[in-house]
């Protein structure tokens, strides 16, 4: 039989250093299923909610700064899964709005000429609980985390990327977001100093 989330979060913070990788690796897996929409729309939600029920973003944000590199590479990967890949795939919108992803294109009155596409827009509870997660996981303390992990290169180049990433995510999500990071200056002229393409986009 398989795991149970709680079961799964659980085990991602057991003393063994191998059970705390295996557990983490498999939300992320599950987080991209749902990114890939590996799982119909009823499904996707309803794990989705599970995880954002049992604060799995807080689990992924504690353990990146785990004693043991392995673990903290999977808590890399399965926060960049949560916060980049689901824009990337724009998960939220398509579960928020019913499977509906394409633009919707307005009319002029009368006529049959289409007008520039609008963007469909994620609304709703799904969104503003996402957006309490991602509250939740950008504190002064995890902005701190990130800081030492990086200046201190204590994993291997590509997580210290997937880390990057999403710090810059995150900031483009909302005003505050971007201005509570920029608040962290050591954090910010770090990466400004570090991942200048990747910023500067």
């Amino acid at each position: 039989p398989g795991y149970t989330i709680p079961e799964l979060l659980h085990l991602s913070r057991s003393t063994v250093p191998a059970q705390r990788s295996v557990a983490t690796s498999t939300l992320a897996c599950i987080l991209h299923k749902v990114n890939v929409g590996g799982w119909d729309i009823p499904q996707s939600v309803e794990i989705y909610v599970g995880l954002l029920d049992w604060q799995t973003e807080l689990y992924f944000a504690h353990g990146i700064a785990d004693s043991n590199k392995t673990c903290r590479a999977e808590s890399t990967i399965a926060l960049w899964t949560w916060i980049v890949e689901m824009f990337k795939y724009k998960s939220l919108v398509r579960m928020a709005n019913g499977g509906q992803m394409e633009v919707e294109s307005s009319t002029l009155p009368g006529a049959e000429i289409e007008m520039l596409p609008k963007p469909i827009v994620a609304q709703g509870e799904l969104v503003s609980r996402t957006f309490k997660a991602f509250d939740a996981i950008l504190t002064a303390s995890f902005m701190e985390s990130v800081y030492e992990i990086i200046s201190r290169s204590t994993m291997a180049e590509q997580q210290l990327t997937l880390l990057a990433e999403c710090i810059k995510c995150l900031g483009g999500m909302s005003e505050e977001f971007g201005q509570r990071i920029q608040e962290h200056s050591r954090l910010t002229v770090l990466l400004q100093n570090r991942y200048p393409f990747l910023m500067s986009k």
